[in-house]
């Protein structure tokens, strides 16, 4: 039970940790278009 729970956190974590140097680096914030589909892929790699 612990374990899956370890799990899911680790994986949030790695995933916040692509999400914001994805925005550090690409300036995402500036071109909202481009991030709605990174975002888009982001959604779908993570599944």
């Amino acid at each position: 039970m612990l374990d899956a729970i370890f799990e899911n956190l680790h994986i949030l974590v790695k995933s916040t940790i692509h999400f914001g140097y994805y925005f550090h680096t690409s300036g995402a914030v500036k071109n909202s278009k481009k991030q709605k589909k990174w975002l888009k892929k982001f959604r779908i790699s993570a599944l």
